[in-house]
């Protein structure tokens, strides 16, 4: 996994949560800009970008990464409320996003789901779902509360 943050104490930590899992590599990149040209060298099965970096946003970044290896996993990651990047989970198709107040076990939780095919969103991701077929005319849909478990 390549965990790209712009801010280095941030990168250190997040990489220190997985020190004690010796299945996952780990490796860090603080220069978003550097970030396509690392990965035609050594592509990663997970991407846990920062969102908000100077030069290239993690949006941007997550796109050109799934533009030249489409079998990468994007997880978003964030300080801002995730809420506001629904949106872009469709549109940029990222398996994942997390907060940065996210606890060690979430994180390790997220990645691991994701490394075993899994896409990994918040529950109230299904409530913005419905908003948006609701904004498009959609018929209703509605989820049963096991069909929203599953």
């Amino acid at each position: 996994m390549l965990i790209v943050d712009d801010h280095p104490i941030v990168l250190e930590g997040t990489k220190n949560l997985f020190q004690e899992n010796e299945d996952i590599i780990i490796d860090t990149e603080s220069d978003a800009t550097c970030v396509i040209q690392r990965i035609k060298n050594k592509p990663y099965d997970i991407y846990l970008i920062d969102i908000n970096m100077p030069l290239e946003n993690g949006i941007n970044l997550a796109r050109n990464i799934k533009a030249i290896q489409s079998n990468a996993s994007v997880i978003l990651y964030t300080g801002d409320d995730i809420t506001d990047y629904y949106p872009l989970i469709l549109e940029r198709k990222i398996e994942g996003i997390l907060a940065k107040t996210a606890s060690k076990e979430q994180i390790l939780r997220t990645v691991r789901a994701i490394a075993n095919g899994e896409i990994v969103l918040p529950k109230n991701f299904l409530d913005f779902l419905d908003d948006k077929f609701k904004l498009q005319g959609a018929k209703d849909i509605h989820l049963n509360e096991k069909e929203k478990k599953i």
